[in-house]
């Protein structure tokens, strides 16, 4: 067995597991397990080759060392904790990617694996159970929800399908076209509306695709059209959703449509969700842009609700915890974290990929959980597109 064969599969696997946060099996209740780290570890001393610290990598390491720092001054708690973990997590799905990107393997085939061992795991349960796999990973679903595949919930197995579409997306070529690509956005696509039954994922799926479709537009009358065009296919969706039983998702489609001040309102799930997203550039504008003690959250996300929002929700979140990817980390960083995110807007105009990342931003204020490693990777690919492929313009041009 030669290097370049052992290093492919070391490859191979990292890259799958990566894909796995979720699998416990049985051996705990959390949602985050530490395969994620333990990937990295296995990278670390598996791959002899030096691995190399360019000025990208250094500067998600001095988010790390900031964060750290920061959190020197607080009180050792879990949710302290699993914030370091997120961080770490998110350092070593961006360098691992970097790097084997920068040797030249290819990466679509973990990934498309990964994906389809999610579809099927989740096709197995639509026809039969959906707690089949439960002593894989701790599922929580109902019936008038979807499946969860490999993950806890049917918003994250959503999620997970989502941030495949992006990633096809960000691998179709300018000139070059792969079916395979194509194939499996649609798939994708077809199994968060009537396999994991979202609307999380399917809001996310039409943000992206809208914002994307509007920044394309190469004058005002090309935005006003696609805009008009963008209300009315989601308007149709939620249309058709609402005429059949689809579960949950049909539900909350009719109800937007009917009344959707009262289903903000009424609607413990949607209430809170929304006050994830909503909540933390409120808390993070009174507090001066700074960065917030992980154990204060929930009392500042009550103070900033009270202010902002006088009585509109009757369900309030009782968590220091926040389920959004932005919002977490805006928690965590300040104003850092928007330096960070002007950077990656610079990084990527110059990449030609800004209406990518605008769009992605979109999906990230969802509750896409912070030690996701696969934002990691879709960061990568934006930052270094050119670098790996120079024929990708993803459409821009």
């Amino acid at each position: 067995m030669n290097y370049k064969f052992k290093v492919d599969i070391v490859y191979f696997w990292i890259l799958l597991i990566l894909q796995f946060p979720w699998l416990s099996f049985s051996t705990n209740s959390f949602d985050t397990q530490p395969w994620l780290l333990l990937s990295f570890f296995i990278y670390i001393l598996l791959i002899k080759k030096r691995i190399s610290i360019n000025h990208y990598r250094l500067i998600i390491l001095l988010l790390f060392l900031i964060l750290f720092l920061l959190i020197l001054n607080y009180s050792f708690h879990f949710d302290v904790v699993r914030k370091i973990v997120s961080l770490l997590i998110l350092f070593s799905s961006f360098s691992i990617f970097i790097k084997i990107q920068e040797e030249n393997y290819d990466i679509n085939k973990p990934i498309i694996f990964g994906n389809l061992l999610y579809l099927i795991i989740a096709f197995i349960q639509f026809l039969s159970n959906p707690y089949v796999f439960n002593f894989i990973v701790n599922v929580r679903t109902s019936d008038l929800r979807g499946v969860t595949s490999l993950t806890p919930e049917p918003t994250f197995f959503g999620l997970v399908l989502l941030l495949y579409v992006v990633y096809y997306i960000l691998k179709i070529h300018k000139k070059r076209k792969e079916k395979i690509f194509f194939i499996l956005i649609v798939i994708n696509i077809l199994f968060i509306i009537f396999i994991s039954k979202s609307f999380t994922a399917l809001l996310g799926l039409m943000s992206f695709f809208g914002l994307y479709s509007l920044f394309k537009s190469k004058n005002l009358w090309y935005f006003f059209t696609k805009t008009i065009a963008f209300f009315s296919i989601v308007l149709i969706i939620l249309f058709v959703l609402k005429s059949y039983n689809f579960g949950r998702i049909s539900n909350i489609s009719d109800r937007i449509i009917s009344n959707p001040y009262e289903l903000v309102r009424t609607d413990e799930s949607v209430s809170i969700r929304l006050q994830h997203i909503l909540t933390p550039f409120l808390i993070n504008f009174d507090n001066f842009l700074l960065p917030i003690n992980e154990l204060d959250i929930s009392e500042k996300r009550n103070n900033v609700i009270n202010k902002y929002f006088n009585d509109i929700f009757l369900f309030i979140v009782e968590t220091n915890k926040t389920n959004s990817y932005i919002g977490a980390y805006l928690l965590s960083l300040g104003f850092i974290f928007y330096l960070i995110v002007s950077y990656f807007l610079i990084k990527s105009f110059h990449n030609k990929t800004l209406s990518v990342f605008l769009s992605f931003l979109s999906i990230l204020l969802l509750s896409i959980p912070p030690s996701m490693p696969f934002v990691g990777f879709i960061l990568a690919m934006l930052i270094y597109k050119d670098k790996f492929n120079e024929n990708m313009r993803l459409y821009d041009k």
